[in-house]
């Protein structure tokens, strides 16, 4: 639950600075291929971390969220236990509200997610009986749909939709469908279906449906200059821009002709490309994306983090795995720190933070004295799964240490470890944070 929700956050807030990036760096910028690239590339960096949440999930429903293997100081290979944390509340019913606070979470979070997705197909239905319905003419680039009624000018992948009414205006039609069929021959529907495949993903994230709007302006700044290309009459079309600004509403999957406001839409068919400028801004962009991208990365395992936090922790006192040649017998009283069958807690991963979270209690001492810092305890699970060599590695004292130990000691015997075909014994490390009020 704690990596979905942090990988939202993440993803939101690197979402959020690369469209504002965009905004400074490009949004008045006539680079407007370099624009479709940058703006693809965020709405790809939106999926990348999309992706990685589906990992995660495959990764909590394995249960394989407890325990790491980690490089520890130089070269030794030990396997600690994710860090628990214990607070006053951390007791009896603190659990159960735990449980209710997530799984309420998921049923918001999912729950928009299938009224986006509903949304979106309803949509696509709605494109798809308006096209089966209507009038068509085949061309070489598209299918021309006629419309019944005074209706907005669209497109929808190789589709373009049109009134009769504007169909049979000769000087209207000529560029107005040029306009669409350079929609078309660029494939912006695909841009436009993607953003709101992450939006759906994303529903709460404000910057996200901004990022479809600076998507489809640029849409339509290159639809633009490409008809301009084609024509002999700029005022023409411009009027034409005018005269045909204000439209109905129509699909939000769709392209359509007068879409921005109509003054910065007009200053942007003529505004000239500056290399440099386009240059400059690149490289700002290369460089924020980059950081972006370490800072992500750079919180990925937790349990990393927790391992730079204990530099007391030193070579010397942690249990080294001893080599071992395949062809000689185990020493009986070997102490392994990874073998090629890990001991496990009977019912899971899961099952043994369970059963941590309801049996560790806050000393009471240690509650009205304020005291809280991290218990660190070695174990080693027998070869019959007992526990035995509980030792506290780090203590805080005032009673902590002593009730990280009594629940270690208690535990119920684990499927014990096995080095080649053989039981044998393996140590654990497991650290457990006090939290006081």
């Amino acid at each position: 639950m704690e990596e979905l929700i942090n990988y939202l956050i993440r993803s939101s807030l690197s979402i959020a600075i690369l469209v504002t990036a965009y905004k400074i760096l490009f949004s008045n910028s006539a680079n407007f291929n370099l624009n479709r690239i940058i703006l693809i590339t965020i709405v790809l960096f939106g999926f990348a971390g999309s992706i990685a949440s589906a990992l995660i999930f495959r990764h909590l429903l394995t249960g394989d969220n407890s325990i790491s293997i980690l490089m520890i100081s130089d070269k030794i290979i030990t396997v600690k236990l994710n860090e628990l944390t214990i607070s006053p509340q951390s007791i009896g019913k603190s659990f159960v509200s735990a449980t209710l606070i997530y799984n309420l979470f998921y049923i918001i979070y999912f729950g928009g997610v299938l009224i986006m997705a509903l949304r979106l197909i309803h949509n696509i239905i709605k494109i798809i009986r308006l096209y089966y319905i209507s009038e068509k003419i085949k061309t070489d680039t598209c299918t021309i749909v006629l419309l019944n009624g005074n209706k907005s000018v669209f497109s929808f992948f190789n589709m373009l939709f049109i009134s009769k009414e504007l169909y049979t205006e000769p000087k209207a039609s000529v560029s107005i469908i040029k306009h669409e069929e350079i929609h078309i021959t660029q494939y912006h529907s695909i841009d436009i279906l993607l953003v709101e495949l992450l939006k759906t993903i994303q529903w709460f994230n404000p910057f996200v449906y901004g990022l479809k709007k600076v998507i489809a302006e640029n849409h339509e700044y290159l639809a633009d200059r490409g008809t301009i290309a084609t024509t002999q009459n700029i005022s023409e079309y411009k009027i034409l821009v005018l005269t045909h600004s204000i439209q109905q509403s129509t699909s939000m999957l769709t392209n359509k002709f007068s879409y921005l406001k109509i003054k910065k839409r007009i200053k942007m068919m003529e505004k000239q490309k500056s290399k440099i400028k386009a240059a400059v801004s690149l490289a700002a962009f290369i460089t924020i994306i980059s950081l972006v991208s370490f800072s992500c990365s750079n919180h990925e395992d937790s349990v990393s983090d927790n391992i730079k936090q204990e530099p007391e922790i030193t070579q010397q006192e942690l249990p080294k795995a001893p080599e071992v040649n395949k062809t000689e017998p185990l020493v009986s009283d070997t102490i392994f720190a990874v073998v090629e069958k890990m001991p496990e807690f009977p019912g899971g991963k899961k099952a043994l933070m369970n059963y941590l979270k309801e049996n560790i209690h806050y000393p009471e001492q240690a509650k009205k004295e304020g005291i809280h810092g991290r218990v660190i305890v070695n174990f080693i699970v027998e070869k019959d799964g007992s526990i035995s060599g509980v030792k506290i590695l780090r203590g805080i004292g005032h009673g902590c240490d002593e009730e990280t130990v009594r629940v270690v000691r208690a535990m119920p015997k684990w499927i014990p470890g096995e080095q080649h075909g053989e039981k044998v014994r393996v140590s654990f490390n497991l650290p457990v944070k006090y939290i006081s009020d």
